[in-house]
């Protein structure tokens, strides 16, 4: 939810400018693009590159938290530029430029940082070097030479994968913005969704179990379902069925050394819960309880309309039950 922030006083320095105040419209859930506003009318956007609370009474920050003082840092304004109110743009990055990178999928190198990122747990400290063979300089040295100078630039790149010849698709977005991205994303030939994202701020689940089923029959147990896969947040009753989907799609990935039921062993201890709850909403279909979710149309995070909901509704409605 976009916010509005009331400016108190300002501190220049440092390669940035620190604003203090109060939230007075919406509600602040960390960094995200910008608006600031002078006296006298005048625009300049911004990033919310950091925050800091001074008597904190909730998160996310709203305006009932009278007492709050949030402290906000944002890109150095000018001196002359009397900053009055700084509204938020959305924590969504949207990339003006896209870079299909799908090709890359069948590289080690690439699966090495996804599951870095994805796979560690106490008993799996070093995913990428112990089931791959990447250690940490090539992962980084592979990412240095082929992720960060598309993001470097505020492009976007994507992965895709087909699910039907209807022109139904899923996608992957790594996006940079105030904060790094990887966006999952519902498309057919007209239009397209945000599911959820993966960020420090991250927007989550954006799958059901039944629904990543699907997909995977759909595609054949594609690697790129694991991509997909680490969207999903299972009961501890659905554990199991989301433990064969990883196994299956882990047993493609290029250049594996383990057996892929320990890759599932550790995503799927990484994505269980026993608080979420998930319900078909009469109106818009398969909805969830997370406070965080884009699929859960009650949170303050979530950008998705009823014509969205409906969307996903219709996207997944058209696909054949898994066997």
């Amino acid at each position: 939810m976009p916010f509005v922030f009331q400016v108190q006083s300002r501190r220049d320095g440092d390669g940035a400018t620190q604003l203090e105040g109060r939230i007075t419209v919406g509600a602040f859930f960390g960094p995200e693009r910008a608006c600031a506003r002078d006296a006298y009318g005048r625009q300049a956007g911004v990033r919310v590159l950091g925050h800091g609370l001074v008597s904190p009474e909730g998160w996310p920050v709203r305006p009932e938290h009278a007492q709050t003082r949030l402290r906000l840092t944002v890109d150095p304004l000018p001196p002359g530029f009397e900053v009055v109110e700084v509204q938020g743009l959305g924590a969504v990055n949207a990339p003006v430029r896209l870079r299909d990178i799908t090709p890359l999928a069948a590289q080690p190198a690439f699966w090495a940082q996804v599951l870095a990122r994805h796979g560690a747990t106490e008993q799996e400290e070093d995913p990428a070097l112990n089931w791959l063979g990447v250690d940490t300089d090539q992962a980084s040295e592979w990412h240095a030479a082929h992720i960060e100078p598309t993001l470097a630039t505020d492009d976007g790149l994507a992965l895709r994968q087909p699910v039907d010849r209807a022109g139904r698709t899923l996608a992957l977005r790594m996006t940079a913005g105030t904060a790094l991205q990887d966006q999952l994303w519902l498309g057919d030939a007209h239009a397209s969704v945000l599911l959820g994202y993966h960020s420090g701020h991250f927007s989550l689940p954006a799958l059901r179990v039944a629904e990543a089923a699907a997909v995977a029959a759909a595609t054949r147990d594609s690697v790129l379902n694991l991509l997909w896969l680490t969207f999903v947040h299972a009961r501890p009753d659905e554990a199991a069925a989301l433990h064969a989907l990883v196994a299956r799609a882990a047993a493609t990935l290029p250049g594996l050394r383990v057996a892929p039921q320990r890759v599932a062993d550790a995503l799927v201890d990484r994505q269980t819960s026993s608080t979420l709850h998930w319900w078909e909403d009469p109106v818009l279909g398969w909805v969830n309880d997370a406070r965080y979710s884009q699929r859960n149309p009650a949170s303050d995070l979530s950008t998705l309309r009823p014509a969205d909901h409906a969307f996903i509704r219709n996207w997944f409605g058209a696909l054949p039950p898994p066997l």
